[in-house]
């Protein structure tokens, strides 16, 4: 990374100058998107499918409690391995993943049932979790020293925006297009996060 040039250049606009960290920042903002579609979409469909609150409650369980068993380990693992490649295959395998539960309810025998997008969810989330501290250790390279914090903290802000927008526009897909289609504009979105990266 090159080095800022004095304060005025600790700025978030500073940070979004570097064509490196702009791709990291999309890409992440891409795959945070996708991860709200589908957590919103899966609730909407598993209620859908067995009309229980407690269904719903076992897909929330699936989807976090691999951050709670896995977190640690992961980042020590992203830590000793090359941050762009577990970027890229975590993404890759999140798409297929994500792609496999509309295939899911268009199989017979698999249709009816929410156990199968419940276990699609716990491999997901699993996925997931390798991908965050990579990421983070990432920024590091991308940015010089005095611009870290800002770059950190737009990370951060863009978490709590794709929470805000995600939900909105999953619904919004979700009535325009049924329960099928945000499967796959989540899938595309890890895709075009992959690409970023």
């Amino acid at each position: 990374a090159l080095p800022s040039s004095g304060p005025a250049a600790v700025t978030f606009l500073a940070v979004l100058r570097r064509a490196d960290f702009r791709s990291l920042w999309v890409a992440q903002m891409a795959s945070q998107l996708a991860d709200k579609f589908l957590v919103y979409t899966l609730l909407i469909v598993i209620f859908a499918l067995t009309g229980r609150s407690s269904t719903q409650s076992l897909v929330l369980l699936a989807y976090t409690l691999p951050s709670i068993l896995l977190s640690a380990p992961a980042g020590v693992y992203a830590d000793r391995h090359d941050k762009r490649t577990l970027m890229l295959s975590t993404n890759a395998a999140r798409a297929f993943l994500v792609v496999l539960m509309p295939v899911c309810l268009i199989t017979p025998g698999l249709n009816d049932q929410p156990w199968p997008l419940i276990v699609i969810t716990l491999l997901f989330s699993s996925v997931g979790q390798v991908f965050a501290p990579a990421e983070a250790a990432s920024i590091p390279f991308l940015v010089n020293r005095d611009q870290i914090m800002i770059a950190t903290s737009l990370f951060m802000t863009t978490v709590v925006g794709t929470l805000v927008a995600g939900v909105p526009l999953a619904t919004v897909t979700i009535k325009v297009t049924g329960t099928r289609v945000p499967f796959l504009v989540a899938a595309a979105l890890f895709v075009v996060s992959t690409v970023m990266v």
